[in-house]
């Protein structure tokens, strides 16, 4: 009952209950009218009746239908996981081959979710976890997945496939078979003719060159989804010193690198425009992109490919090169939440024409699309704090995405902070409380979330002893001495 009414209130501030109050409120005072004033016939009292329900009505679903809820969005993914055994690599192989097959999006409200997306929550490893993934299918809600498990055999692999309908967790469709190493191609036919008709794949014109399964390269891309750059960066320079002529690996190689390079233009101390040398953080991002574009020029144009060119050219400040490169990764996915957040770093004209006002409306349209993007989640929160009074609408409905972060992943310190931050900002002492010990006992040595809790908690002007107990209580002063003298 609870998810009906969600569904029926979407994100109309006020919900449901709003609509039904002013129909009531309405309600009444036609029949006050009616009953004082004679002029006002019955007549009357039901065409005024009948016409403010409607107007009401079609203000209530214009605003809801521009904000929909979660649960009108009809989202699909891949999970394969390899079984008998801890390390999961294969697994991660075969959900990115079945990906490729699949179609990014079939209309504005039905699209694919990347398994890779989900290293994105709090703790890292939540992906994997099949019972974690589980709940977050349900909870966002991710409408159909593709799953199974592999099992590798002498000369091949067991396939063990299923299509589960969440949140019900229904089976649709099994289907089993073996297949050689060799026949990689049968395999990603047989999963395309098998479910189809209930899986959206894309019709390639050409049958997909195959990259063989690679242990330590699919490693290297669960360091780079988890954001572990510098890990994923040296094991691929193990990788391609044993296949220094892989294709594959050495754009991966560029990928990262490119990462780490915009990583160090964060550290490095401004740059003299009247200095003739090329710092070595620039250096390496223009090698990695110019490689990257001989593989543009060869036709090995991914989004992928597209995303990264484009982001290192705003690591430059090149945005008019990097508004190509991104332009034609929206127009192959407008649902790909990484090709969003690079918009945000151009100017709002360049944005504007394809429908997003400022930086926080595509922060918004990012957790439209994936709700537990737990670093867009804390930029559009503070974007909302910074651009709106605590007491006004805009915190509240921030504060609504983050208690259903929080429904389904209850272990991110830095969204309990956030939280906290916003009730102390409405003066709300208990919660704001509440919240900042919470994210203090899940991350004790973090010492931005006390400092955060502190001067959240010293802004509540009602009952100062608030934070003095915050600190008696966990001990803040001691760590926070502690943390900054250990670096």
């Amino acid at each position: 009952m609870a998810g009906f009414i969600d569904y029926l209130s979407g994100n109309v501030p006020g919900g449901i209950f709003l609509y039904l109050l002013v129909n009531l409120v309405v309600f009444f005072i036609l029949l006050f009218m009616l009953r004082v004033n004679e002029l006002f016939s019955r007549k009357h009292f039901f065409r005024w009746l009948i016409l403010s329900v409607v107007l009401l009505t079609v203000v209530y679903l214009v605003i809801w239908f521009k904000n929909p809820p979660p649960q009108i969005y009809k989202r699909y993914s891949v999970a394969i996981f390899q079984s008998n055994t801890k390390a999961n690599w294969l697994g991660k192989y075969f959900t990115s081959l079945i990906s490729e097959d699949v179609r990014p999006f079939k209309d504005k409200r039905e699209f694919f979710v990347p398994a890779e997306w989900f290293y994105r929550i709090t703790p890292g490893d939540s992906v994997e976890n099949p019972h974690f993934l589980a709940r977050f299918y349900a909870g966002i809600p991710v409408r159909r997945v593709l799953g199974g498990k592999i099992n590798r055999t002498g000369s091949g692999f067991s396939a063990e496939l299923y299509l589960k309908v969440y949140p019900s967790q229904k089976i649709v469709k099994t289907a089993h078979r073996d297949f050689r190493w060799s026949r990689l191609g049968d395999f990603r036919t047989w999963v395309g003719e098998t479910f189809g008709e209930f899986f959206p794949f894309q019709t390639a014109e050409a049958e997909p060159a195959i990259v063989p399964p690679d242990s330590l390269l699919a490693i290297a891309k669960t360091y780079f989804f988890a954001r572990k750059y510098q890990k994923c960066d040296s094991l691929l320079q193990r990788i391609s010193k044993a296949s220094p002529a892989n294709p594959e690996v050495d754009k991966w190689v560029q990928y990262v690198g490119i990462k780490l390079a915009g990583a160090a233009r964060l550290q490095a101390p401004k740059e003299n425009p009247y200095s003739r040398k090329v710092p070595d953080w620039k250096r390496r991002l223009q090698r990695c992109r110019d490689r990257l574009l001989e593989y543009a020029r060869q036709d090995h144009r991914t989004l992928r490919l597209n995303l990264i060119i484009a982001e290192s050219y705003i690591w430059e400040e090149n945005y008019e090169a990097a508004e190509v490169f991104l332009k034609q990764a929206y127009l192959e996915n407008p649902f790909h939440v990484d090709v969003l957040l690079n918009f945000s770093f151009l100017h709002p004209s360049r944005f504007q024409e394809f429908g997003f006002r400022n930086a926080g409306a595509i922060y918004r349209r990012i957790l439209e699309i994936f709700p537990l993007d737990e670093e867009i989640l804390i930029k559009w929160s503070q974007y909302i704090l910074v651009n709106n009074p605590a007491y006004t609408a805009p915190p509240e409905f921030a504060k609504k995405y983050l208690v259903r972060y929080l429904d389904l992943n209850p272990y991110s310190s830095r969204i309990w902070a956030m939280l906290g931050e916003i009730y102390s900002q409405q003066r709300r002492r208990e919660q704001a409380e509440r919240a900042f010990f919470k994210a203090d006992s899940l991350d004790p040595d973090n010492g931005l979330i006390q400092y955060g809790a502190l001067l959240g908690l010293r802004t509540i002007w009602i009952r100062i002893f608030t934070w003095e107990r915050f600190i008696k209580r966990k001990g803040i002063t001691r760590r926070l001495y502690r943390n900054s003298a250990t670096g």
